[in-house]
Order: C-alpha cells, then sequence, then structure tokens
C-alpha cells in the first residue's frame, strides 16, 4: 500500500511538473507578439533618428561646403587687394 502510495505520489508530480512546462510554453507564446511589437517600435524609432540624422548631416555638409566657398572667394580677394 505504501508503496503503491508513492508510486501515485511520484506519478502526480511528475504531471504537476508537465502542466507547469505547458503553462509556461503558452505564457511564453503569448509573449511574443509583444515582444515583437516592442521590437518593431524601437525599429521605427531608429530609422526615424537615422533619417533624421541624415538630413542634419546633409544640410551640415551643405553648410561647410558653403562656407568653404565663401573662404576661397574671401581668400581671392584678399589676393588681388595686395
Amino acid at each position: 500500500m505504501i508503496a503503491t502510495l508513492k508510486k501515485e505520489v511520484r506519478s502526480l508530480q511528475r504531471i504537476q511538473s508537465d502542466q507547469g512546462k505547458a503553462l509556461q510554453r503558452v505564457i511564453g507564446e503569448n509573449e511574443f507578439p509583444q515582444r515583437i511589437q516592442a521590437l518593431m517600435d524601437e525599429l521605427r524609432v531608429a530609422r526615424e533618428k537615422t533619417a533624421a540624422l541624415d538630413e542634419k548631416n546633409k544640410r551640415d555638409e551643405k553648410h561647410s561646403k558653403q562656407v568653404q566657398e565663401r573662404m576661397v572667394q574671401l581668400e581671392e580677394k584678399c589676393r588681388e587687394l595686395k
């Protein structure tokens, strides 16, 4: 009788363990859509920042080119005045 009860206890523990693992898988599966959405949002924000930085970089390069051209013009004017 004690041996039978021990077997039943082990069987119930195994079932409980299996059910716990199955529950964790179900919970984990429900988290994937949330994770995917969070990563998609993060990617969207990163792309927006990249686009903004690219635009700023273009503006800075254009300004730098204008300043360089102005500097060359002023250097030429200074040479003419000497």
